[in-house]
């Protein structure tokens, strides 16, 4: 039997007192019959009730209370072993922080969950300058235009056009683009563009690259590096290094 099945056994029989004494005083109210015994046997009543409440409370608090006492630690080095906690202090502070490219890679990766591609990638871009983002993108239809995700069809994929050809045949803007488009030049020049991809077929994060086009706009842009999971690719120099 376990602290909680106790502490309502106990409650139990506190109530089963405390309706024995209610039917034991109808009773002596019955046979006695005057007021002035009758004022005598409710004070009695009430008196005794009140007299037991505080063992009552003090029984009830040990029960509960029993399995959660913490044991008394001999040893600072032993804490972990006297205390099962679910977490230590040490795990804690060992935690991995993310690095300012995982943090804002990981940007990146929210902004490209507004893409509205559906059968093939999700690109998110991020712009960041002096440590601060501005401006954001992500691949989808221009404004007005009807999104792939809400009718379910993608020209492309139909028409089996291979990734990287005839990207005048889809209706997206790329996501490089379009967080180009959202920096003013100033903001853009010597800065940097964090890159995210998803495959959809694969269900899996693929490096994000940008296609000849996005790499010749954000040359023009004066944006300086692309991000990506894997590497870094100096725009200006059209050089790419694995990160380590």
């Amino acid at each position: 039997m376990n602290s909680y099945q106790i502490a309502y056994l106990i409650i139990l029989i506190f109530l089963s007192f405390i309706i024995g004494m209610a039917i034991k005083f109808s009773i002596m109210i019955k046979e006695i019959g005057k007021e002035e015994n009758i004022k005598i046997g409710v004070f009695e009543a009430i008196n005794l009730m009140v007299s037991c409440f505080p063992v009552f409370l003090e029984t009830f608090f040990e029960e509960i209370l029993r399995d959660f006492t913490i044991p008394k630690i001999q040893d600072a080095n032993d804490m972990k072993h006297s205390i099962d906690l679910p977490i230590t202090l040490k795990e804690i502070t060992e935690r991995k922080r993310p690095t300012k490219d995982e943090y804002y890679l990981n940007i990146a990766k929210a902004v490209s969950e507004r893409s509205t591609c559906n059968e093939r990638r999700r690109y998110g871009a991020v712009i960041v300058k002096n440590d601060r983002i501005v401006s954001t993108g992500y691949n989808g239809s221009a404004r007005g235009e009807i999104n792939c995700c809400d009718t379910g069809i993608c020209y492309r994929q139909i028409n089996n056009i291979p990734s990287g050809k005839e990207y005048e045949q889809c209706l997206a803007i790329h996501a490089e683009e379009n967080a180009i488009q959202g920096a003013s030049p100033e903001e853009r020049e010597d800065s940097t563009l964090y890159l995210y991809c998803f495959d959809i077929d694969l269900q899996e994060e693929i490096t994000g690259i940008p296609c000849l086009l996005c790499f010749r706009n954000l040359k023009n842009s004066g944006i300086s590096i692309v991000i990506n999971r894997d590497g870094i690719i100096d725009i200006k120099q059209n050089q790419f290094n694995k990160i380590k």
